[in-house]
């Protein structure tokens, strides 16, 4: 699949759909025009977002971001229309994407970017603010 077509689908399967935590932001894909390594530093994260050096980041996998919106308790999984949408969308992202890892980027008010490389380098994937207090 070509990164455009990655990227369609990805808008597809985010429209209207909302990370939840202390405020509800939607999910909203993202595209860099460059090709970095597996793993963001945090310079080359402060370069292609624009956060403030400084702010803790924070590196985990797919499943553990989506984690709380598709399970009760980190256990039961749950069945309501989100969380089947989410887990079509994680699906999506670990099928299409290569070396996906989500960047938690500050501590009360987060920047959370899920980024993998498509197939020809590309970095993209999904961008959403997460409020924690």
């Amino acid at each position: 699949m070509s990164s455009e077509e990655i990227k369609a689908k990805l808008q597809e399967l985010t429209t209207g759909l909302c990370y939840q935590s202390e405020a509800d932001y939607p999910l909203e894909v993202v595209q860099f025009e460059v090709a970095l390594p597996d793993i963001l530093t945090e310079k080359e994260l402060v370069a292609l977002t624009g956060n403030a050096a400084k702010r803790p980041v924070e590196v985990t996998d797919v499943a553990s971001f989506f984690r709380h919106v598709t399970t009760l308790n980190n256990e039961t999984p749950l069945v309501d229309n989100t969380a089947k949408q989410i887990v079509i969308l994680q699906a999506f992202c670990e099928q299409h994407l290569q070396n996906t890892k989500v960047y938690r980027i500050g501590s009360r008010i987060l920047t959370a970017l899920l980024l993998g490389k498509s197939s020809n380098g590309l970095l993209l994937g999904l961008q959403t603010t997460i409020v924690q207090t």
